[in-house]
């Protein structure tokens, strides 16, 4: 409910986030709105259109293929990200050692950057030479699965949905980890003494307690998956023909590559509705079931087939999930003689000449330096500005603060591509795109809304007690922010700070929609160049910048992991 009634500062905490909140996201949502009414490209006057754009859209065979792929890849993500993740965050629970080694490990592809991803099961997906996944299928006699995948107009799709569907994995297995460990045990001790399965326990008990967490996790796995633009862009960018085309890549393509700046704003309006509208279809059936059938009674494998069973199962994932970023550092210490002709062996000879040259060809020192200064400010501003916000909606008592946050947190639905337009046109007019700020901006708007949530859910637990003894004792409310709530918010401020770390630096669609100039590339965009740089492509090389690129987000992560853990399951607590 809140406790102080000051309204002058509630304004004071509360406008500056949602002002910025206001400029970064709901701005360019309105102009893509007015913009998909017009008919402009991007040089001349723009003419009012009316409804000419759907009417296109709805006549246009490419956005309905466009629109079933994006179903079909929004499946395979989420049954990739979450059930699996759920999965494994279960099966963790009954390990008694080394927890924590395997959930790092599990939680370590997030870190890489897409273009290093893209670039990794490119080499796997490979038939000359042959990569990793058809050397399997090869290894067990199913000869006739060996293909070229990102080729192929059968498998292309399937083929870059996967590798956004493994990336984060590990993140939401380790979102529900925390929140399953933070749960009461005398919750469902009387269950087990009354003869109780664990997977009744899990069934009946566990997944009903942890359902805000799961219903939160479901939303951001479902709109990440609709605004899905990286991997396939990179991949294939909705190739061979439009096999493997999204919304995302098909409304990009049209705006920026055909300067349809009208019909790509259609299509982005189009994205964000669909977004809404199946985020709250699922969640209403989600939230509707009263038990949950989707698992298999093998989550019960420990007692029911044995502890090696569990162990193997345990390992193969691990496997699966570690093996490209072990394989990505030998492939970097490898000559790229070796890298042409046995891609996967070990290194026959150990060579840190890819480095070298990658320091000395290259300009991965610009590129790292813009990504950290890019990281660095967006993250000062999203600490500063939730926090602020936080503050407000959690411990003032102001009539209509419910309203404002359900609107920061309507902005967890938004996609991000139905900015990309709107913004590149206000950074042209103002000079500002190939500048750091043209990055910053959209950043912290669409970190708001779930940073937001997580510092509202912290002060929730604060107790108003506690403010209200500081205020009596003649501290206004800043001060009391500042030397009480904010210290206390210690967990929750870095687990924002190194999420958001990684998803800053790793960014694409944005460096590549608003950065063209090599002095103010990002490692992303660096890493997109150094694919295709020095005539034919010196996979050593590439390889080489591409393990410099991802070693600050990693060292963030180990060093901040416990942190990490100990926010999530602060927020998973209140779920």
């Amino acid at each position: 409910m809140g406790v102080i009634k000051n309204k002058k500062w509630f304004f004071i905490f509360l406008l500056p986030g949602l002002l910025f909140y206001i400029l970064s996201v709901f701005y360019p949502i309105e102009e893509s709105i007015r913009l998909s009414f017009m008919e402009w490209n991007g040089i001349g006057d723009k003419t009012f259109a009316g409804l000419q754009n759907y009417v296109k859209m709805f006549h246009d065979p490419t956005f309905y293929k466009s629109f079933l792929n994006n179903l079909i890849y929004l499946l395979i993500v989420v049954v990739m990200q979450l059930g699996i993740g759920l999965i494994f965050a279960v099966l963790l629970t009954f390990m008694k050692k080394h927890v924590t080694f395997v959930k790092t490990l599990y939680y370590v592809p997030c870190i890489i950057t897409t273009v290093a991803i893209a670039q990794l099961f490119r080499s796997m997906y490979a038939t000359e030479p042959m990569g990793l996944i058809n050397q399997f299928f090869q290894a067990i006699g199913m000869e006739g699965m060996v293909t070229s995948w990102l080729a192929n107009i059968h498998t292309a799709l399937i083929a870059v949905s996967v590798p956004e569907g493994w990336r984060f994995t590990g993140m939401y297995m380790v979102i529900f980890y925390a929140a399953l460990i933070s749960l009461d045990p005398s919750v469902y001790e009387a269950a087990k003494v009354d003869g109780a399965t664990d997977f009744q326990i899990l069934l009946k008990i566990k997944l009903p307690l942890i359902k805000d967490i799961i219903l939160l996790t479901l939303t951001m796995c479902l709109t990440g998956a609709l605004r899905g633009f990286d991997i396939p862009f990179l991949l294939t960018s909705g190739g061979p023909g439009n096999a493997s085309e999204l919304l995302s890549t098909y409304m990009y393509k049209k705006a920026f590559s055909n300067n349809q700046y009208g019909y790509g704003s259609a299509l982005a309006v189009f994205i964000i509705i669909e977004s809404m509208l199946v985020v709250f279809i699922l969640r209403k059936i989600f939230s509707e079931r009263k038990e949950c059938k989707h698992f298999k009674t093998f989550i019960t494998m420990k007692k029911k087939i044995g502890k090696i069973v569990f162990a193997i199962v345990i390992l193969a994932f691990l496997l699966i999930q570690v093996y490209p970023i072990i394989w990505l550092f030998m492939a970097s210490v490898k000559p790229t003689i070796e890298l042409s002709t046995t891609p996967f062996a070990l290194p026959k000879v150990v060579t840190f000449e890819n480095f070298i040259k990658v320091f000395s060809d290259g300009k991965i020192g610009i590129y790292m330096w813009n990504s950290l200064k890019v990281t660095g400010i967006s993250l000062i501003l999203i600490i500063f500005l939730s926090s602020t916000v936080g503050y407000a909606l959690s411990k003032f008592r102001i009539r209509g603060k419910k309203q404002i946050y359900k609107f920061f947190t309507f902005g967890i639905m938004v996609p991000v591509q139905i900015t990309l337009i709107p913004l590149f046109i206000f950074y042209s007019k103002m000079g500002i795109l190939n500048t750091s700020f043209s990055l910053i901006l959209p950043q912290v708007g669409f970190a708001l809304p779930l940073a937001v949530m997580m510092f509202v859910s912290f002060y929730d637990f604060v107790p108003d007690e506690l403010v209200e003894a500081a205020i009596v004792d003649g501290c206004n409310p800043g001060v009391t922010f500042i030397k009480i709530v904010f210290p206390l918010a210690r967990n929750t401020i870095i687990t924002i700070a190194s999420m958001y770390s990684i998803l800053i630096w790793n960014d694409f669609i944005f460096a590549n929609t608003f950065i063209s100039d090599s002095n103010a590339k990002t490692v992303a965009m660096g890493l997109k160049d150094y694919v295709g740089a020095f005539g034919n492509v010196d996979w050593g090389l590439t390889f080489a910048a591409i393990v410099i690129s991802i070693l600050p987000p990693l060292i963030i992560y180990f060093a901040l992991n416990k942190w990490v853990t100990a926010g999530m399951t602060m927020g998973a607590t209140k779920g």
